[in-house]
């Protein structure tokens, strides 16, 4: 069954090429991609991890890609129809984007205090030891709200510190464009913002960051051949490298967080690339417990902000089936079931087929506004670009988990919208 369900979704992968010509940063492309990897990963180590694919983790993975992709199609088919007074965007609209020294001085100072005062706290809560154990401890507390010392300030500062990557690396990107030229302060800054995001424990908004900079790249590289593209043999190669190059740094980066250290490289390379296909089908075979709460395992994370900041108790069912961490004949699976394992807990395979359907209509509607401009007034700071780079990382790894839910429809966004605004006006607003 994963043998068929890996050709099913390679002729997916292979439509949506055809149809959105070969723009491979599209929403449905880069969804489809990423999940053609993860069956292709499960389909290598079928007879290490026994796995032999129910019909209903079957339907759930293939339902819920197509679902995505039948959105994107739909919100496509609805802008070429609706088109009025709008061109598409080339590089022409955007402009150089000036930052001044002195600004980058002071926020790179910024940048740094924070991570001084946020070890500091990390410190408080965990006490001594070595730097991977006290991170690794402090990211377990946090994820159980266990902190004993949480200040709000430092919280902001850090919130603010890991959005400025995305505005800065689109500012980066823009300029590299416009001019050829890189400012090194900048970049100084925006690897700070990288590397400090990962003192948390988690590796989340530094792969975040890094994929939206990719995101941002090929939207330039779009806008500069008026979306005319055709398929580079050379640039798939480079991305192929830079990802194999990431992939085998990922378990030595996990140690640093204090992870994965008594796993071999290929179990922990696989239960991050194909064991979500194994695992939801474990789920699927034993006996099913649904939410009793509305969304509870979607919106886990924003139940989790409403218990933490406004003191309401959610009484939640034992998970029986989710966020177990599986093994199987020796080998790591890991906790992670996929995007569709947390619809379909909550909403069932109907749920699977509608939420990711609005996930594609959602996903397409911020592209086209990256593709298509309104107002032919030049672009100064390209906010739907910005925008799409932050959604960008959701949608390539929700073969993983449910990213979209944890970080675009969630407080998170909120937090990181207010940040990015604070940093505008203190970079750009004052320069207009």
């Amino acid at each position: 069954m994963q043998d068929i369900l890996f050709i099913l979704l390679s002729v997916l992968l292979l439509i949506c090429l055809i149809t959105y010509k070969n723009d491979i940063i599209s929403p449905s492309i880069s969804f489809c991609f990423t999940f053609v990897i993860c069956t292709f990963v499960a389909l290598l180590n079928t007879d290490e991890w026994s796995l032999n694919l129910n019909l209903l983790a079957f339907e759930i993975i293939f339902l819920g890609v197509f679902s995505f992709v039948l959105g994107t199609v739909t919100i496509t088919g609805v802008s070429i129809l609706t088109r009025k007074n709008k061109h598409i965007s080339t590089l022409n609209d955007n402009m150089y984007i000036t930052l001044t020294n002195s600004s980058l001085v002071i926020f790179l100072i910024f940048q740094i205090i924070i991570r001084i005062f946020q070890y500091y706290v990390i410190l408080k809560n965990v006490g001594g030891g070595s730097f991977n154990n006290v991170v690794s401890t402090y990211h377990y507390m946090s994820e159980q709200n266990n902190l004993i010392y949480d200040p709000f300030f430092i919280n902001f500062g850090n919130i603010v510190c890991n959005a400025s990557g995305y505005l800065l690396g689109y500012i980066l990107i823009n300029n590299y464009f416009k001019s050829k030229r890189i400012s090194k302060l900048l970049l100084i800054n925006l690897i700070m913002a990288i590397l400090g995001s990962m003192l948390s424990g988690q590796r989340t908004d530094a792969l975040a960051i890094l994929v939206s900079i990719i995101a941002y790249y090929f939207i330039f590289v779009n806008r500069k051949k008026d979306w005319k593209l055709s398929f580079n043999f050379k640039r798939i190669i480079v991305i192929s490298l830079l990802t194999f190059l990431f992939i085998i740094s990922f378990k030595s980066l996990g140690m640093i967080l204090g992870r994965g250290s008594d796993i071999n490289p290929s179990d922990y390379i696989f239960s991050y690339l194909g064991a979500q296909v194994k695992n939801l089908s474990i789920v699927t075979e034993n006996n099913i417990v649904h939410s009793n709460i509305f969304g509870e395992e979607t919106f886990s994370q924003l139940y989790k902000t409403i218990e933490k900041y406004m003191g309401v108790n959610i009484s939640v069912l034992p998970k029986v089936n989710s966020f177990s961490y599986n093994f199987i004949n020796g080998h790591p699976l890991g906790n992670v079931y996929s995007t569709f394992e947390p619809f379909f807990l909550d909403f069932g395979l109907k749920g699977v087929i509608i939420i990711s359907y609005l996930m594609g209509l959602f996903s397409q509607y911020i592209y086209n506004k990256v593709k298509y401009i309104s107002n032919l007034k030049s672009i100064y700071v390209d906010y739907s670009s910005i925008f799409y780079g932050y959604i960008f990382f959701p949608i390539i790894f929700s073969f993983f988990s449910n990213k979209f839910f944890e970080m675009v429809f969630s407080i998170r966004l909120i937090y990181y919208t207010l940040a990015i605004f604070l940093l505008y006006l203190f970079f750009i607003k004052r320069k207009e």
